[in-house]
Parts: C-alpha cells; structure tokens; sequence
C-alpha cells in the first residue's frame, strides 16, 4: 500500500471518533471510554501499519512522542478540573492521529510543526468557544445576566478603566489596537459572567443513583454532619459513590441530593481545531500571512 492512503485513514477515524465524542458530549456530558480508547488505538494502529508497510521510523515515533505531550498536557488539565477524563484521552488520541503532518495534506500552518498548530487552535478556539457559551447564558438566563451586571457594579474600579481603555482603543488605535481593546473588555466580561453562570449554570442537584465516576462535586457529601466525600481533583470514584448510595439507601445522608459541577462539553473543540489546522492553519500563520488556500 502506498503512502497515500494512510492521511486518509487516520483522517476517517479521527472525524468518526471525534464527530462522535462530540455528539456525546454535546448531549450528556460524557465521552465514553470505549470512544476515546478507541480513537487512540486507532491512531496507534494505523500509525503502525504506515511503519510497517514503509519501514519508515518518522510516520509513527514523532507521533507517539507528541500523543506523550499531549497526555502530560492534558493531565494538568485534568488535575486543575479545567478538563475531564475522557477530554484527557481525546486530545492524547488526536495527537497520535496528527502528531506529524501526511503528505495527502498541504502545509497550512507555516513554521509550526501541525502538531503545534493543533495545540495552539485548541486554546484559541477554545477560547472563542468557551466566550460564546458563557454569552449565551447571558441572554438565556436572567439571573445570570442580573448577577453579572452586580458583578460589574461592585467591582466598578475594575470595570470603569477597563471600559474606557476599550473606548479609547476603539477612537484611536488602529485595527489591532481596536481589537485588543475589544478582546480586552471581551474576556473582562466573559470572566465575570463565568463566575456568574459558576453557581447558576454550572452545578446542578443530582440524586445519589444518578452519579457518575468523575463527577466533581461542589462542597462536601455528609452523613450526621461528618464528611463522607469532599470536592477533589479527580472527582468522584467508583467507592465514592458506592458509599453515597449505601448511605442515602439507609437514609443516613444528611442531604437528599448531591450538588456537582457541570463544565462545557469541550470535545467539539478538538475537532474543529483539527479541521482549522488542516484546512486554515492557526492565528500564528495567519499573522504571517500564510494563504488560506494553496
């Protein structure tokens, strides 16, 4: 088999997978396990089969030590509850899939190894993403939009120079200048609404049957006043929540549901960052001019 089919096939699994996970995410929350162990053994595996069918050392190892970077990565992520489990395994699988560059792609990110321009879309739009979720709450949900606007009150010595800073760039600047004061009034915003919906939006109440492994809780789980499970870094586990439920079934919980944090189902941006990065390049070659289309 020549080289020109392998591209294809890891960019058939990686859409497959990824289009899936999203959908799953998207939905519940959740990216099964045997989604993301999935994608990455398909990547290793065709990755593989590229190097035994060519012989040729750079179609998998560079591959498998930016799926290794990835995963130390996503690890931090995971540990400071910016990102779950199954978000881990997704991004560690997406770099085994695109940790180097097929030769049925063109180069669309420049100087930048695709790798680097994959992790660099996943934090750009990932922010642009995650700005367009919060503002959407704004507009759905009252009590969001009121406690933001208090939010802004409250810490007017904060706001009132932020807001004229983005004014003044706005009448004065040029272009660049008008969108950093944009993007500068933008996250300002964004951050205080975030904070808002943390409360309103992003925990929800929960009975005890209905918990799942990683789920972060928010304050402690007691029984008689003492501690039974309390927030961590790694969310719930399976004992924990055998211990709830034997509790709660025994009526000794001291809380009827258990109150644990929603995040934004991120998935959708490991896909769009991967199309981004094939088929546009990363804000790094655009500002170098690099074209969009060969």
């Amino acid at each position: 088999m020549g080289l020109v089919v392998f591209g294809y096939f890891l960019f058939c699994a990686s859409l497959f997978f990824l289009g899936y996970a999203s959908y799953t995410d998207l939905k519940g929350r959740e990216v099964a396990d045997e989604i993301s162990v999935g994608f990455l053994v398909s990547a290793l595996s065709i990755r593989l089969a590229w190097f035994l069918a060519t012989g040729e050392e750079s179609v998998f190892l560079p591959a498998l030590l930016v799926s290794f970077a990835f995963l130390l990565v996503s690890i931090a992520m995971y540990f400071s509850r910016q990102w779950g489990g199954g978000d881990l395994l997704v991004l560690t699988a997406l770099g085994a899939a695109f940790g180097t560059l097929p030769p049925e792609f063109p180069d669309r990110n420049g100087p930048l190894p695709l790798w680097a321009g994959i992790f660099i879309n996943v934090f750009f739009i990932g922010a642009i993403y995650g700005i367009l979720w919060i503002f959407s709450f704004l507009l759905a949900r009252k009590e969001v939009l009121r406690e933001t606007c208090g939010k802004i009150a409250k810490y007017w010595f904060i706001s009132a120079p932020i807001l004229l800073a983005g004014a003044l760039s706005a009448v004065y600047l040029d272009f660049m200048g008008k969108i950093f004061g944009a993007s500068l009034v933008l996250l300002y915003f964004a951050l205080l609404s975030s904070k808002s919906a943390e409360n309103i939006v992003f925990t929800k109440k929960t009975l005890p049957e209905n918990l799942q492994v990683e789920d972060w809780i928010v304050g402690k789980v007691t029984s008689k006043g003492r501690p039974i499970v309390s927030e961590s870094t790694t969310g719930l586990t399976r004992e924990d929540i055998s211990r709830i439920i034997s509790l709660s079934k025994r009526g000794l919980l001291d809380q009827r549901e258990v109150s644990v944090k929603e995040g934004i189902p991120f998935v959708p941006v490991f896909l769009a960052s991967l199309l981004v990065s094939l088929f546009l390049g990363n804000p790094v070659s655009w500002l170098l001019g690099m074209p969009l289309v060969a």
